[in-house]
């Protein structure tokens, strides 16, 4: 099973399919297309079925029966929910750069992949448990005052110094205009240093 995404086989020679006692069944929910290198194709889409070839269709059999319409509506197949799940912890907060408690007690509704899949209240230490699939690219947290978290779910952080600390809840620095204040610290560097500054730790450790 690809829960998530495409399977492909591939060989330098052959590919044997075989069922020794039942049946090989070909389903998918949108086309099937069997082609060859020399251009010839069956093409089934959409309740239809096309051939296409270059030079002859050959047809061999002792009867041919012609009749009606006809259909077979397979299952497809169901993914499991709950046997590959991580569970992991979001924390919340409206305050400079995250790591408080604001959002403790604040309802929310959270979706995945755009469809909404629980929803509850925030608890005392301001965090959300997510118990994640694989088959889950991302994920949205909408409170009840208009504000949203979008949620990606990533292998990799593009910025790995940035990356620990943003996993643990601290957020991105948006630049301020408070001009009597004087410039506000580097987009790029200010998560890293409020991050070893309350924990003591570099974002390396």
């Amino acid at each position: 099973q690809a829960q998530s995404d495409t399977i492909s086989v591939q060989a330098k020679d052959e590919v044997n399919v075989m069922s020794a006692n039942a049946h090989i069944d070909w389903v998918a929910a949108k086309r099937i297309v069997i082609r060859t290198a020399g251009g010839a194709c069956m093409d089934m889409s959409g309740g239809n079925i096309t051939f296409k070839a270059p030079d002859t269709i050959l047809v061999q059999a002792s009867q041919k029966s012609f009749s009606g319409p006809d259909r077979m509506s397979p299952d497809m197949p169901t993914f499991p929910k709950g046997s590959l799940v991580t569970p992991f912890t979001v924390n919340f907060s409206h305050g400079p750069l995250g790591m408080s408690r604001g959002w403790a007690g604040m309802p929310y509704k959270l979706f995945a992949d755009g469809a909404m899949v629980k929803e509850g209240v925030i608890d005392e230490a301001g965090s959300l448990l997510i118990d994640h699939s694989p088959a889950i690219q991302q994920y949205r947290v909408e409170l009840p005052n208009g504000v949203s978290y979008a949620i990606p779910m990533v292998d990799d952080y593009r910025n790995p110094e940035q990356g620990k600390p943003a996993s643990l809840g601290f957020l991105r620095h948006e630049r301020g205009s408070a001009d009597e204040t004087g410039a506000t610290r580097n987009t790029s560097t200010a998560r890293e240093s409020y991050f070893k500054g309350l924990t003591g730790r570099g974002g390396d450790d």
